[in-house]
């Protein structure tokens, strides 16, 4: 009787999952149920889905493994950029306490002897030194050089700043063409230009090398104009490492181009 029972049991307990349950899909890769009221789901039906969910397993598999590895790539790639972005920063600091210097650190920055040597330059020479002359840097002076020149260079420097000759003593360290005259501004304290026969520009620079009074020397053309800001830039790399040499600019076209 007692098994009569059981059977009995367990036809009603067949019973009541086929009245409840309508239908249950497996969603291919997530595996979910989808339920609704209104039909019949078998036992035999419900381990068919059983079945399918477990013959989805090594997809869902691949599609998690795959994801989690992208993600440790995604992070360990935003990881590098930020371990170098902080190198940049660090580096970008460092440099920018230099930008204050020239108010905070003027005696930091070495004197420069500006060096211009002229041959037939009347055309240009004037406004060559009067961009030289507001230039932004603690200490400089400008030593112009008349290479002999056959034109009125030399009557254009003199009219334009009150030169006046100057007895100047100077070291003859390098050999040179002769020195005809020095010649002092009664306008700009840290003005001089030399008068000496035609050696070259490259002669001409040791006459002003001869005569410069600081450390740093920067040798230009007589056509060309520096910016405003020139001179700091160049004095950074000197600041930043003692043993450099030598520093240069950037050449650009000027007349508007």
């Amino acid at each position: 009787m007692s098994s009569n029972l059981l059977d009995a049991a367990s036809g009603h307990a067949d019973v009541l999952v086929s009245a409840a349950l309508t239908h249950a899909k497996a969603l291919p890769l997530a595996g979910w149920f989808d339920f609704s009221w209104g039909g019949d789901m078998s036992a035999i039906d419900l381990n068919e889905w059983v079945s399918g969910v477990i013959s989805q397993q090594p997809v869902v598999g691949f599609f998690q493994w795959f994801f989690i590895i992208y993600f440790l790539v995604l992070c360990t790639i935003y990881l590098l950029l930020e371990m170098v972005a902080i190198s940049y920063i660090k580096n970008y600091m460092d440099n920018r306490s230099l930008n204050v210097l020239p108010r905070a650190y003027k005696k930091y920055f070495r004197p420069i002897s500006v060096l211009v040597p002229a041959f037939n330059e009347m055309g240009s020479i004037v406004q060559t030194v009067q961009s030289l002359l507001r230039l932004n840097y603690p200490e400089f002076e400008i030593i112009v050089i008349n290479d002999g020149s056959t034109d009125d260079t030399l009557g254009q420097l003199r009219m334009a700043f009150d030169l006046q000759p100057f007895a100047e003593a100077y070291r003859d360290r390098l050999k040179t063409m002769p020195v005809r005259q020095v010649y002092n501004s009664r306008r700009y304290a840290n003005l001089r230009v030399i008068d000496k026969e035609n050696g070259g520009k490259s002669d001409s620079l040791n006459a002003g090398i001869n005569l410069a009074r600081y450390p740093l020397y920067c040798c230009m053309d007589a056509d060309s104009i520096l910016l405003p800001e020139s001179l700091l830039l160049l004095a950074k790399p000197f600041l930043e490492d003692t043993n450099t040499v030598a520093a240069g600019g950037t050449v650009r076209i000027l007349n508007d181009c």
